[in-house]
C-alpha cells in the first residue's frame, strides 16, 4: 500500500489518475489523501508524516531533504508562466501581501521579486482565499496559485507581474513549482516508475471526472489550460534544465536569507 497526497489541482488529478484507478500494471493500490499544500508543507515537517509519496513546495524541501528525496518525476514546472502577483487597479502601495504558505514555493519567488522589502506584511490564507481578500480588499495584493489563476481577469484584478515570466526571463530556466518528495526507505526506483507509466496513460477523457470533482474551478477551459501549462516534459523527468533550476532558486534563496546554506546537489535528488 502506497500513501499518496497530492493536490487537488488538474495537473495532479491528472497525472495521478491512472494510479489512484489501477490502470499502471504492477502498481501497489494507493490511498490518496486530497490536501492543500499547505498541509503537505507542514506534514512533511513532521517526524510522524503519514504519507509516503507528498507534492510539496520547494521552499519546504531544504527543511526535509534528511527524510524524503526529491523524486525525478511527477512534479510542476511552468515554462515561462507561474505565480501571478495581483492587485486592485486603484491600489498602487502594498503593506499587506496575502500568501498561500510560508513556505510555497510562489512565497519564495515573491522574495526574490520583491528583494525583501521593508514594511510589508505577508498574510497566509488559503490559496482559494486569495483573490476575494484581494478583491474586497481585506490585503492589498496576493499571490495567485494553481487554476485560480484562469480567473484573474474575470473578476477585474491587475497583475503586477508573471513571477513564472520574470523568472525566465532573468535565468533562461523553466520555473520549479511542485515537487513530489518521497521517503528516502521507499522503493524510490519503482515509484518513479509508476508515476512515469500513470503520466504517459493520462487522458483528459480517463481524467475527467476525478479533475471536476476536486478542481477548484472544473469547467473544462480552465481545466485544459491549467494542464497544458503545467503538464509538461519536465513532469516526466525533471532533467539537468530542471535540476540546474531548483539548484538556482535554492542558491538565490540562500543569498537572502530564506533557505539554510546546503548543497541542493547532493543532498536533495534521489537518483
Amino acid at each position: 500500500m502506497l500513501s499518496i497526497a497530492i493536490s487537488p489541482c488538474p495537473n495532479d488529478t491528472y497525472v495521478y489518475d491512472a494510479l489512484i484507478h489501477r490502470r499502471v500494471p504492477d502498481a501497489p493500490e494507493c490511498t490518496v489523501t486530497w490536501v492543500d499544500i499547505e498541509h503537505t508543507n507542514a506534514a512533511v515537517q513532521r517526524a510522524d508524516c503519514p504519507y509516503d509519496v507528498l507534492k510539496i513546495s520547494y521552499g519546504v524541501l531544504p527543511y526535509v531533504h534528511a527524510s524524503y528525496g526529491l523524486l525525478p518525476c511527477g512534479g510542476a514546472f511552468g515554462h515561462g508562466v507561474g505565480p501571478l502577483v495581483v492587485h486592485r487597479p486603484s491600489v498602487q502601495t502594498w503593506t499587506r501581501i496575502a500568501i498561500p504558505d510560508v513556505h510555497a514555493t510562489a512565497t519564495v519567488l515573491l522574495h526574490l521579486w520583491l528583494q525583501k522589502p521593508s514594511g510589508v506584511s505577508f498574510i497566509c490564507m488559503r490559496y482559494s482565499d486569495i483573490i476575494p481578500a484581494v478583491r474586497d480588499g481585506t490585503v492589498d495584493a496576493g499571490v495567485v496559485i494553481h487554476e485560480a489563476r484562469g480567473i484573474v481577469d474575470d473578476i477585474g484584478l491587475h497583475v503586477a507581474v508573471d513571477l513564472g515570466s520574470w523568472w525566465a526571463h532573468r535565468t533562461s530556466l523553466p520555473v520549479p513549482l511542485g515537487a513530489i518528495a518521497v521517503r528516502r526507505q521507499c522503493d524510490w526506483a519503482s515509484i518513479t516508475r509508476y508515476i512515469r507509466s500513470s503520466l504517459l496513460r493520462a487522458s483528459l477523457h480517463d481524467a475527467l471526472p476525478l479533475i471536476t470533482r476536486h478542481a477548484q474551478h472544473p469547467d473544462i477551459a480552465t481545466v485544459q489550460a491549467h494542464i497544458d501549462r503545467y503538464v509538461n516534459a519536465h513532469t516526466y523527468d525533471i532533467g539537468a534544465s530542471g535540476f540546474l533550476a531548483v539548484s538556482r532558486l535554492c542558491e538565490e534563496a540562500q543569498a537572502i536569507g530564506l533557505f539554510p546554506p546546503i548543497d541542493c546537489a547532493s543532498k536533495f535528488l534521489i537518483s
